[in-house]
């Protein structure tokens, strides 16, 4: 902060330091999200020894395309966690944009299994289908019903991996159009990123928990309808049955890759954020109004008679919260207080101290201000 040396105006200034601080400890964040990667693999390979220790060959070709999209998925979080370690305050803006485009189409990949379950569950209720047309009524009946499942679980994962995939380009798509925008913020862009890499592992672990009961409650509860004499026929992919713990340990560890995924998404658009801020002064106030610096025409006086309400606006990702000041017919100018060199105490001493009381900056918005 500073006054104008010749009216003594209130003048804050574009400063990094709060933000920079954010973004040093959101990299330093990464420790704890690498360290959550080791305890979750250390708790994989317990239960697959557990487990006698099955090879990959014997999974169902769903169980094998899981978990190596899985893998992918996790070593590319990881290996975008030590880059923005290293370069989340110096990292120029195409580095981190171009981390994250990576990120998200690792974030794409792990819809490829949930497809390769709703092609096995249609292939399973074709099969069911001629098996049924053979037997009693009570049986046919029983396996009718495990038919209709089938056709919801094949619905619902269809819809699924629509929603998902609409998201993921999406998220791309929002990328792009911030990127090209150089000051600005991108509040919705980031949210719908920080969506699509929570989606899709999401999907997939619904999906894996969902094989989990078609395994051990739906198959198993038809079969008990059957008559004595007849067996219920396997899945044409039928080690998908026996499969059943791996996805649970799958749907375990996609947590932890949501988590880290999640985390390196908000440390990049944090430091892209950091990377854009502007430089010199943001804004004045003296007797006659307000001088905000407009990102497309620069320095713009306004009268305090065109001033509208001057508060602040709530956000929970960095940057944080913002000072908004309306501008009459224009569009509100608005300033994350964590870009400036003052407090907004400091911002509303000035309003006052200019406007002989009649105006002050409205807080009342914000739950908190850092």
């Amino acid at each position: 902060m500073r006054f104008d040396p010749e009216d003594y105006a209130f003048v804050a200034r574009y400063s990094p330091n709060r933000l920079t601080q954010q973004v040093t400890g959101l990299a330093k964040q990464g420790f704890g999200r690498l360290l959550s990667v080791a305890v979750g693999l250390v708790f994989v390979v317990f239960i697959w020894w557990q487990m006698g220790a099955p090879k990959p060959g014997t999974w169902s070709p769903a169980t094998q395309i899981g978990a190596a999209m899985v893998l992918v998925m996790l070593v590319v979080a990881v290996v975008v966690t030590l880059v923005e370690k290293a370069k989340a305050v110096t990292g120029p803006v195409s580095l981190k944009a171009a981390l994250l485009v990576v990120l998200l189409v690792a974030s794409g990949g792990l819809l490829w299994p949930v497809w390769q379950l709703r092609s096995t569950a249609d292939g399973y209720a074709q099969t069911l289908r001629g098996f049924a047309d053979g037997l009693s009524s009570q049986s046919g009946q029983a396996v009718d019903s495990l038919v209709s499942k089938l056709g919801v679980a094949s619905v619902v994962l269809l819809v699924a991996l629509i929603v998902a995939g609409l998201v993921v380009v999406a998220a791309i798509v929002t990328l792009v159009m911030w990127y090209r925008v150089p000051r600005a913020l991108g509040w919705p862009h980031r949210a719908v990123m920080t969506l699509a890499v929570w989606t899709t592992p999401i999907v997939l672990g619904a999906a894996g928990l969902g094989v989990l009961l078609f395994a051990k409650v739906f198959v198993a509860g038809a079969q008990t309808t059957l008559d004595d004499d007849v067996t219920h026929p396997l899945l044409p992919d039928a080690t998908l049955l026996n499969d059943w713990v791996l996805w649970l340990i799958i749907a375990g560890l996609i947590v932890t890759v949501a988590t880290v995924a999640g985390g390196d998404v908000r440390l990049a658009t944090a430091a892209i954020v950091l990377a854009r801020l502007p430089q010199g002064n943001a804004l004045r106030v003296d007797a006659l109004g307000v001088v905000v610096d407009d990102a497309q025409w620069g320095p713009q006086r306004v009268p305090w008679t065109q001033i509208g309400a001057i508060t602040g606006r709530a956000h929970q990702s960095l940057p944080g919260p913002e000072l908004v000041i309306g501008r009459g017919g224009q569009p509100n100018w608005s300033v994350p207080f964590m870009f400036l060199d003052v407090l907004p105490g400091t911002i509303d001493s000035a309003v006052r101290a200019n406007t002989a009381n009649q105006r002050q900056l409205d807080l009342c918005p914000l739950d908190k201000v850092v």
